[in-house]
C-alpha cells in the first residue's frame, strides 16, 4: 500500500531498473495497492507523479531480502551502511518495523513505538497522519514524501 496525494504513483525494486507498476490515484481517501508485486529485492520505492511530472519518492530497505544490484548508488564501495562512525554519539536507533535488536556491532536498536499523546520532548517515538481517520490503522505511515528535484 502506498499512501499519496500525487495523480500516480510507480513502484519500484531495486534502483529504476524494475518497475512494479504505475498506478493512477482513485479520489479522494484512497490510496495504492500493489497487489502481488514480485519484490526480489531489498531496495523498495514509491515515485509520486503530479501532472505527469516526478515530485516525491520515498524508499524502504528491507533487510530480509537479497541485495539490490543498484544498491551500490546509495554507499561509496567498502562501506557498511549502519556502522556507527567513530566519535560521533547516537542519541537513537530505531529498527522500524521491528523489534528491539542488538547489531553486529553491539549497539542496541529499540523497536519502533507510537508517541504518547502530549509527550513533549521528554520521549521520542513515530506519530501518522493516518490517527486522525476512523477505519485507518492509527500507526501507518505516509509512503510518499516531498523530495528535491
Amino acid at each position: 500500500m502506498v499512501y499519496s496525494n500525487c495523480d500516480e504513483v510507480e513502484l519500484f525494486n531495486d534502483f529504476g531498473k524494475i518497475s512494479l507498476g504505475k498506478q493512477q490515484h482513485g479520489g479522494f481517501g484512497t490510496h495504492f495497492i500493489f497487489n502481488k508485486a514480485n519484490v526480489q529485492y531489498n531496495v523498495l520505492y514509491a515515485v509520486g507523479y503530479t501532472n505527469g511530472r516526478p515530485v516525491a519518492r520515498d524508499t524502504v530497505l528491507l533487510n530480509h531480502l537479497p541485495e539490490a544490484p543498484g544498491i551500490a548508488s546509495l554507499k561509496p564501495a567498502g562501506t557498511v551502511l549502519l556502522k556507527p562512525k567513530p566519535g560521533l554519539n547516537y542519541v537513537y536507533r530505531v529498527n522500524s518495523g521491528g523489534g528491539d535488536y542488538m547489531d553486529e556491532w553491539g549497539n542496541k536498536w529499540e523497536a519502533d513505538r507510537a508517541l504518547p499523546q502530549n509527550a513533549g520532548r521528554k520521549y521520542w517515538g513515530s506519530s501518522s497522519w493516518t490517527s486522525a481517520f476512523d477505519n485507518m490503522p492509527a500507526f501507518l505511515p505516509a509512503s510518499v514524501e516531498p523530495m528535491q528535484l
